[in-house]
């Protein structure tokens, strides 16, 4: 046989057996395991990865040392793993409602059951392996996530093509990960506009051969409208605050036939914001959180993939974030908090390599209000609120409820476990409902860069580009409008950043 047919025979051989070897069901116990301890590779890796919003699996595997994850199934019942259910099972029903409490986590449904299943892995080991994998994860091609899947009692990577999925699995083989505690999951292709996998050279392999791929530093290359055009007149900052011209516009509760698109002269979260500096000042992206820094006074939350630099405030302009068109006086404010991500060890500021992803804890970005008013711990209210299945909520505003208030906040806590019934109001699908089906995973983006952010949650409510930067949070009670501010949402995949994931990068801000 020709050398390149045997390779691909080979390779169809791999990819064939790699699949057949996903599986939730879990095969019998392995009583001489000798990874129950968390190894130093997995340790040394770990440390540092502050996965508050999995605050409650070491704090009950402390207790039982057999726990191995829960979540909340479609009737809203918590059911939890554990080794030696028989064993264990009563110590480990009566410790969950006790953690849930301490912790403030939401409870899929009040007076909720505790069903205990027979689990293959204990909480540390699974830990320990998720460590192992997110250290190959950077060694293949296009990774997507790794997570700690606790409906399946497995570590979870997803990947973006068969030939990834065989390259992981043998590099997590190699890295003392048991095939049946892994399970690979080829991530279906996004759509061009979602920006965690626009990645040129996917969607159109011709445009690697650009000169602006080789060289994106040569001016030419820019899509900034001001470098473009410098002495553009919407390009040339004012001096000082003094420079913004008020905006006469009437209250919101008088105007008719409001929508999440309109102009408003006080902001509210879930409503339109746009980028002056990016897309040839065109990137529509939804308000987050009205909230009050302690630095820079009334702003408001947006992803810092909306901005024109991710993970640096472009201070050049002041005029960066405005609502509908960018003629003057419609500017709505300015990015003042936008941190760096950082470099992992061993990587330069220049690498290239997958290992390399630059990391941070949120995509989310805060601009200075400027040129309005604003509400502090309000989201603006959609007519209507669809679940998963049920298609597009409608962007126009309930004339007789206008908003919803934030009466609580996780910034401390995860607030959610995997089943938690979450929403997202956004600019572009309004208020849509879903349930968290990743928690605390690490997500990666493959363009405009090469990031990854640290625990993020992954929600199956309706999402579309416009909508990032838009609200998530928990219905308190929907017929008096009260929520609780969980995130803000900044991925097509239906990914958000918790709050105390935020706080980690953006400190001394209060949304209520």
């Amino acid at each position: 046989m020709h050398p390149r047919l045997q390779s691909t025979a080979w390779l169809v051989l791999l990819i064939g057996a790699s699949a057949c070897q996903d599986t939730t069901q879990a095969p019998p116990p392995e009583s001489t395991s000798p990874a129950r301890q968390a190894s130093s590779a997995g340790q040394e890796h770990g440390r540092g990865l502050d996965r508050l919003g999995e605050a409650y699996g070491p704090r009950i595997a402390r207790e039982v040392p057999g726990f191995g994850g829960w979540y909340f199934d479609d009737n809203g019942d918590l059911n939890v793993w554990v080794r030696d259910a028989e064993v264990h099972g009563a110590r480990v029903r009566a410790l969950a409602p006790q953690v849930m409490r301490e912790l403030d986590l939401i409870p899929g449904r009040p007076g909720y059951q505790i069903i205990v299943r027979e689990g293959q892995y204990g909480w540390q080991e699974l830990s320990d392996w998720r460590d192992r994998v997110e250290m190959v994860a950077a060694r293949i091609d296009a990774p997507r996530f790794v997570d700690l899947d606790e409906r399946i009692n497995r570590v979870v990577l997803g990947v973006n093509s068969g030939l990834a999925r065989v390259q992981a699995r043998k590099l997590a083989t190699e890295a003392g990960v048991p095939v049946s505690a892994l399970s690979i999951q080829v991530v279906s292709e996004c759509e061009p506009y979602a920006v965690d996998c626009n990645d040129p050279c996917t969607l159109d392999p011709s445009s690697c051969e650009d000169p602006c791929s080789i060289d994106p530093s040569d001016p030419s290359c820019s899509t900034d409208p001001c470098v473009i055009n410098p002495s553009d007149p919407a390009c040339q900052p004012p001096p000082d605050d003094s420079g913004f011209t008020p905006i006469e516009l009437p209250p919101p509760s008088l105007v008719a036939n409001q929508t999440l698109d309109s102009e408003f002269s006080v902001l509210r979260a879930g409503i339109r914001t746009r980028s002056s500096t990016r897309m040839d000042g065109s990137f529509p992206c939804s308000i987050g959180a009205i909230a009050r820094s302690s630095t820079h006074g009334a702003v408001f939350l947006t992803a810092a993939h909306c901005t024109y630099d991710q993970g640096g405030a472009h201070l050049n302009s002041p005029r960066d974030f405005y609502q509908h068109t960018t003629s003057a006086p419609r500017w709505a404010g300015v990015e003042v908090q936008d941190p760096p991500y950082q470099t992992p060890s061993g990587c330069s500021w220049y690498s290239t390599g997958k290992e390399c992803y630059l990391r941070r804890n949120s995509d989310a970005a805060v601009v200075k209000i400027q040129n309005r008013g604003s509400e502090i711990g309000t989201i603006a209210r959609s007519a209507d609120r669809k679940r998963e299945g049920q298609g597009r909520g409608t962007l126009s505003i309930d004339p007789s409820r206008p908003k919803l208030q934030i009466v609580s906040a996780s910034t401390t806590s995860g607030g959610v476990s995997l089943g938690t019934r979450v929403d997202k109001i956004g600019a572009t699908t309004g208020w849509t409902s879903g349930t968290v089906q990743r928690l605390c995973q690490t997500e990666y983006q493959t363009s405009p860069n090469k990031r990854q952010h640290t625990c993020q949650n992954t929600v199956n409510y309706l999402n579309d580009y416009g909508d990032s930067g838009g609200p998530v949070f928990f219905v308190e009670d929907e017929a008096r409008g009260t929520v609780r501010l969980l995130g803000i949402h900044h991925m097509k995949q239906g990914t958000y950043s918790p709050l105390f994931q935020i706080a980690k990068d953006l400190p001394g801000l209060a949304y209520r």
